[in-house]
């Protein structure tokens, strides 16, 4: 579907109040007075109209600072369609075209976007975009009575980011991120002598369970023996030992 963009004017304030969205329950808001300004190197945003001419949507950026000059600022974006139109490719050409826009009339480097872990309809659509996944915010979002974690995903203005096909959206909540496979898998290294799963981070392997437990230095090692029976030979002996 022809998706195409255009500045925001007040007769669609009453259409874009946003809600109807269960990543959108923020409490109570008045609606916004003023359109928003379609100015690029500042907060705004602009209308998405659809291919039959109706307003859909509107897609919006705020700018975030990365360090204290002008060239560590770049713009995180955001969409929110009306029902009748999400599910239809809508949020994806919408978003791409706001990207070029920022690469093409501004100096950005980078073009970030947020969304909930569970929103995995705007993850599909920014990586269809040209958006990769960078990481996950933890208990960065508060609403509906609870913190929420978030996707953060970004593309780079050189071209060199895009989606990689081992970003499946569709695995999220359902399998650990790749930071908590490594922490399980050394746990895991601990507690058994056992070779570890084939689904665990490759290239680590397990310790046996009296290398495990065998002490670092001869004095642990030598236990309950006093002070006057342990000997210099002992010392070398234990010192072969942990070679």
């Amino acid at each position: 579907m022809a998706v195409s963009l255009r500045p925001q004017q007040r007769d669609d304030l009453p259409v874009l109040a946003g809600g109807e969205s269960p990543f959108d329950d923020f409490g109570p808001r008045s609606r916004p007075e003023q359109p928003r300004p379609a100015r690029l190197d500042a907060d705004g945003g602009l209308a998405v109209i659809a291919g039959d001419g109706q307003l859909a949507g509107d897609v919006s950026w705020h700018w975030t600072q990365w360090g204290p000059t002008a060239g560590s600022r770049c713009p995180m974006i955001g969409i929110w369609l009306r029902p009748g139109y999400r599910g239809r490719g809508i949020g994806t050409a919408a978003q791409a075209q706001v990207v070029e826009l920022f690469f093409r009339h501004t100096t950005v480097n980078r073009v970030e976007a947020h969304t909930d872990v569970e929103n995995v309809a705007e993850q599909r659509a920014l990586q269809a975009a040209g958006f990769r996944r960078e990481g996950v915010t933890r208990g960065a979002q508060w609403r509906d009575g609870e913190y929420h974690d978030g996707i953060q995903l970004l593309r780079i203005g050189n071209g060199e980011v895009a989606a990689q096909p081992d970003d499946d959206v569709h695995s999220i909540g359902r399998r650990l991120i790749a930071g908590d496979v490594v922490v399980a898998h050394a746990r895991h290294r601990k507690r058994s002598t056992h070779r570890p799963p084939a689904n665990l981070a490759s290239g680590l392997r397990p310790v046996s369970r009296s290398r495990t437990h065998r002490p670092r230095h001869p004095v642990l090692r030598a236990g309950r023996q006093s002070a006057e029976r342990f000997r210099p030979r002992t010392v070398r002996r234990f010192s072969r030992l942990l070679r």
